[in-house]
């Protein structure tokens, strides 16, 4: 998306509040209890890419671009 594309709304708001508005759809935190595209995609829990311990572990994606096959 090019900036010009996106509302003034996305700066002067953080992701996560705009997430939440838009139906809750709020990363999951927990391994073990994860909702179908974090299950396919991956998560990292919150805190864990700035650098701080997280508790409920990360959740490595299971889509891979080397599966792909190019038609011509």
């Amino acid at each position: 998306m090019a900036p010009a594309c996106i509302s003034k709304e996305v700066f002067s708001q953080s992701i996560e509040n705009l997430l939440q508005q838009q139906g809750g759809y709020q990363p999951c935190e927990r391994r073990d209890h994860v909702c179908p595209a974090c299950a396919l995609f991956g998560m990292i829990p919150k805190g864990a890419a700035q650098g701080e311990e997280a508790t409920g572990g990360a959740r490595a994606s299971r889509v891979r671009f080397e599966d792909a096959a190019l038609l011509k």
